[in-house]
């Protein structure tokens, strides 16, 4: 029985030193928004990052880390991005990841 403890004991230890997730990392251009403009990223109902669009020589721009946890992980989950309030795109939740996604109104860039 004290080794079914120590070796429950020491499983529990394991579990809750686990490293953090990685987070979802987005990066890009923004248009037909200001500099300064506040950009979210919601994964159903919550949102879970928030950014301001800011330049890059003559480019509006933005970057922004979605973060994941152990018991909420949103992979493969659906992340919408905002900017003032209006849907700009969505994309998938993946922990680690570095992705170029461009934000705008179409035709524009």
């Amino acid at each position: 029985m004290k080794t079914l403890i120590i070796l429950l004991s020491i499983l529990a230890l394991a579990a809750s030193s686990l490293p953090p997730m990685l987070p979802s990392s987005f990066w890009g251009y923004t248009s037909g928004f200001k500099l300064g403009d506040k950009i979210t990223a919601t994964v159903p109902g919550y949102t879970r990052a928030s950014t301001t669009i800011f330049a890059y020589g003559d480019q509006l721009v933005y970057t922004i880390d979605v973060p994941g946890d152990a018991d909420n992980s949103p992979e493969g989950q659906t992340i919408e991005f905002a900017i003032k309030g209006k849907l700009v795109a969505t994309a998938i939740w993946h922990s680690g990841t570095n992705v170029h996604l461009d934000l705008g109104v179409r035709g524009k860039r």
